[in-house]
């Protein structure tokens, strides 16, 4: 397997739970910042020394991370939409969130362990995507389809670039602001705003993306204004609290070749 991070789309099947499959090859020292994304990730470390710990589950986070692994880690996985992983994991993502756990701990630890030594057996990444696919597929039947009104929700505040109100996006969907609160909490593991906040981040890095590729000055000032924030300190202290770097710090570590790859920061060791 190449270095390189990739991704691959769903199964038709598995598009209403999952928003794509990663791989991904870390090298040992290299410093990763784990960003928030508002996404829950099933992740297998096929190099990982101690199979018990090989397979695990990233819950949606509110803040970053920064790791530095000290061996080499051979990762594919499963990215789900924002409400996507709870109808499979039959539990409450607030209680991943800002989490890693064993995979073991949430299905059958031989379900966990089954994966990873057939996911081992494969050695190039499109297969092992293709023997994941249908593994998850597997799993489909037995599970309800993600809550309605949480995809809803959510795609109108992505489409809004996170500046859909708490009042008029549970006005919009016919709920109380508190019932809301309850089905983001259970379904996506972070609260309305949290995740907004987190929207609008993703937002700005894309723009960042895009400055970056085309080698023009970033024009921070242009980039917190299109992505709906009130004001300069608005966007700084939120950039801070997500990414845990000023916005001029992120982009001198020259992190903006990775913004759009989420695998990426979400590779932890």
């Amino acid at each position: 397997m190449s270095g390189e991070y990739r991704e691959y789309p769903p199964s038709e099947a598995l598009k209403p739970f999952v928003d794509c499959f990663w791989t991904r090859v870390g090298r040992p020292g290299l410093e990763t910042r784990v960003l928030p994304d508002g996404a829950v990730d099933i992740i297998f470390d096929l190099a990982a020394p101690c199979p018990p710990m090989a397979a695990f589950v990233v819950g949606t986070m509110t803040a970053p991370v920064v790791v530095k692994p000290s061996r080499t880690c051979d990762y594919v996985a499963i990215r789900f939409h924002p409400g996507g992983a709870q109808p499979l994991f039959g539990t409450s993502m607030r209680e991943l969130s800002d989490n890693r756990v064993d995979l073991g701990s949430i299905w059958p630890s031989q379900v966990a362990s089954e994966w990873t030594e057939r996911l081992k057996g494969t050695e190039t990444a499109p297969s092992r995507v293709l023997l994941l696919k249908r593994l998850l597929a597997g799993r489909i039947p037995g599970s309800s389809p993600p809550e309605r009104r949480v995809r809803e929700a959510v795609s109108r505040i992505e489409l809004s670039r996170g500046s859909f109100s708490v009042e008029r996006l549970s006005s919009t969907l016919g709920l109380t602001r508190q019932h809301l609160t309850r089905l983001f909490d259970f379904h996506v593991g972070v609260g309305v705003k949290v995740f907004s906040r987190i929207i609008r981040l993703r937002h700005v890095l894309w723009g960042l993306e895009q400055v970056s590729y085309e080698r023009c000055r970033v024009d921070w000032a242009r980039l917190a204004v299109d992505a709906g924030y009130f004001d300069q300190a608005h966007f700084v202290r939120d950039f801070r609290d997500l990414t845990g770097l000023t916005p001029e710090r992120f982009q001198h570590r020259d992190y903006t070749s990775h913004i759009q790859k989420r695998g990426t920061f979400k590779c932890c060791a």
